[in-house]
């Protein structure tokens, strides 16, 4: 079900369209999600979870991390997900403090944004490293269907093969 409820966020769908358990489920994501963008602790957000839609402790906990892991994104859900909490708070907080007027927090804020989202560093995207070449040794036991097996192979095949190689 999360990965069904990733896809459907990455594809910006229409809530209306989703199967009732799915849309019961996402409801209560998007309410797990929006109380820890509060800033509200792990443990305050599962107590409200709890009451909201009368769960157990261990079942709001697993919402709780289920939540973090479909908007992280990234099975590093913790760090992927404070990463993305961490960029919505100082963006309200640019917001504000650009009503007020408040430039050198502003610039300051802007500062830690590209801190927080890597914007201060090249992406590494060089061509993938390739795994080695496999290789393979091939064993051929003749006597399996029949044949004689040859007493001096390695005599034979230089005699047949001359200098050469059996592709020359």
């Amino acid at each position: 079900m999360d990965q069904q409820l990733i896809e459907f966020l990455a594809g910006g769908g229409n809530t209306d369209k989703l199967p009732s358990k799915l849309g019961e489920y996402y409801k209560r994501v998007c309410f797990a999600n929006d109380q820890l963008l509060q800033r509200h602790t792990k443990k305050k957000v599962v107590s409200l979870i709890k009451a909201r839609f009368k769960l157990s402790d261990t079942a709001a906990y697993e919402l709780v991390a289920k939540t973090q892991f479909i908007f992280g994104q990234s099975r590093k859900h913790d760090k992927q997900f404070y990463r993305h909490m961490m960029a919505e708070w100082l963006v309200e907080d640019i917001q504000k403090n650009r009503v007020s007027g408040n430039w050198k927090i502003v610039a300051e804020l802007y500062k830690q944004l590209e801190s927080v989202i890597g914007l201060n560093k090249d992406d590494d995207e060089g061509p993938p490293e390739l795994p080695p070449p496999a290789v393979i040794n091939y064993q051929y036991n003749l006597t399996l269907i029949g044949a004689e097996p040859i007493a001096n192979l390695d005599e034979e095949l230089s005699k047949i093969l001359g200098n050469g190689s059996a592709n020359s």
